[in-house]
Order: C-alpha cells, then structure tokens, then sequence
C-alpha cells in the first residue's frame, strides 16, 4: 500500500518572493504531493497564474468567489483534515 503526500495549499502574495513559489511547487510535485496554489490580485503582478497552474497540475485559485462558481472547492480550515481540498 502506498502512501498519499499532501495535499498541500500554498499562498502566493505579492512580493519578488512569488517567483520562488515554482521551484516550491516543482520540489512538491517531484515528491509527489499535490498542491493547490492560492494567489494573491498582488501576487498576480510577479507570476502568471498559467504558470503555477502548470506547473501544480491543478486550477490556481485567483478569486475566492470565482473558485466557487468555476468548481474549485472552497478551501476552509475547519475541514475535519487540515489542507483536505
């Protein structure tokens, strides 16, 4: 039986540091944890939402009241798992 890594919810704002999120993300994915990225409106102007998206491997949540009407699940942390997506 093989264990599930994750899942990890990673929030980008908006500083230099947002660039630091793909190689954040890439180091995650190669172990094999899913991540679900959250990013700021500021942390828009330093990395594109595509490209955290390409490299999760899941939708980028940009807007809290979009991801619910596009089918994100909306990420609380009272879920009974902590980070459960």
């Amino acid at each position: 039986m093989t264990k599930k890594n994750g899942p990890v919810i990673l929030g980008v704002t908006g500083s230099i540091a947002a660039y630091r999120a793909c190689d954040i993300i890439s180091a995650l994915r190669k172990k094999e944890i899913e991540v679900q990225a959250v990013l700021t409106k500021e942390a828009q102007e330093f990395i594109t939402p595509l490209s955290i998206q390409t490299l999760s491997r899941n939708k980028v949540i940009t807007d809290m009241f979009a991801a619910l009407k596009n089918g994100i699940p909306y990420i609380h942390r009272s879920r009974t798992r902590p980070g459960s997506f």
